[in-house]
């Protein structure tokens, strides 16, 4: 059989499936992590509660939410997936996954602990995919402009059950994350925003950041003409600001092509702080809101 080279990223790729009950109602992307010798699905709020964290409306057009999860992960058997079956809410009907402790789904972002009732040893062994975190990678200095790679599946769209990297850009500067509340409630100080083309299914995807650099020749000052790229996880990716899919009123074609990323800190956080969340399917949706803190020191002498 002749020999296939194909990446950690690719083949670490999850693509997602919700059900509620037995009925398929969204596919999304997701990916696994590593925290305390447990493993955890990291994907978007929205992809398991089937709710806009950000309007609380529902984004299937029949209200129906998630009860269940099913991941595809590829296998030692070239293009065959096993599909690993994770519930969402415990006999109670409490949330089986954590969110951001104090910003909760406002970080529109997950995780999900991989039991191992969830998995058999037969499995395990047949399994492909790692952990992002626990790849080699080299954290690079980001710049605006610089480029990225979103992994994930559009449109269900997939070579041999693999997914598709969508280059995209940092349209913001990502030097000014801050994982803080401020005083109006919002989160886009924990955002970083990104020019790229997406489509349905690249929620949960996650964000690669590619840097380029010249391999200098040591046989003269202008002996040199490769470039040689380095790869390292920046983040996931949760959507576009303007969704033309979630909104049949606006035009594509002239639809702001800007995508929301949440930085890699904001899952190390969920994974090690989260706090299991408080949404219930059977509830009408209540928007977390972060408590103010206010720095007595520097507004001192402020007027107002």
């Amino acid at each position: 059989m002749q020999q296939v080279i194909v990446s950690n990223t690719t083949l670490s790729t999850a693509m997602i499936l919700a059900f509620c009950d037995d009925v398929e109602v969204s596919r999304s992307t997701g990916f696994i992590w590593s925290h305390s010798g447990q493993d955890f699905l990291i994907t978007n709020w929205h992809c398991v509660t089937g709710v806009n964290p950000f309007s609380g409306r529902s984004l299937s057009k029949t209200g129906a939410r998630p009860n269940r999860l099913k991941m595809a992960l590829p296998t030692t058997q070239f293009g065959v997936k096993f599909a690993l079956d994770l519930p969402l809410y415990d006999a109670e009907g409490c949330a089986l996954w954590t969110v951001h402790p104090t910003a909760g789904e406002q970080v529109d972002v997950i995780a999900i602990q991989i039991k191992e009732e969830f998995r058999t040893t037969e499995d395990i062994k047949r399994s492909l995919a790692k952990p992002f975190n626990e790849f080699e990678s080299v954290r690079h200095q980001e710049f605006v402009g610089d480029e990225l790679m979103i992994v994930g599946f559009p449109r269900n769209l997939h070579i041999h059950g693999l997914p598709l990297f969508k280059r995209a850009t940092f349209a913001t500067e990502p030097n000014l994350y801050k994982d803080e509340p401020n005083f109006r409630h919002e989160s886009s100080h924990r955002q970083v925003w990104v020019d790229c083309a997406t489509r349905q299914g690249m929620s949960g995807s996650p964000v690669i950041h590619v840097k380029r650099s010249l391999i200098l020749r040591p046989h003269g000052d202008d002996d040199y003409d490769d470039m040689l790229d380095s790869y390292s996880f920046y983040g996931i990716y949760s959507g576009r600001i303007v969704d033309p899919d979630e909104d049949p009123r606006i035009d594509d074609q002239f639809a702001a092509q800007i995508g929301i990323v949440w930085p890699k800190p904001l899952i190390e956080r969920i994974v090690k702080e989260g706090q299991t969340d408080k949404f219930r399917r059977e509830n009408a949706f209540e928007m977390t809101v972060e408590p103010i803190s206010i720095d007595l020191n520097a507004v001192q002498g402020t007027r107002l």
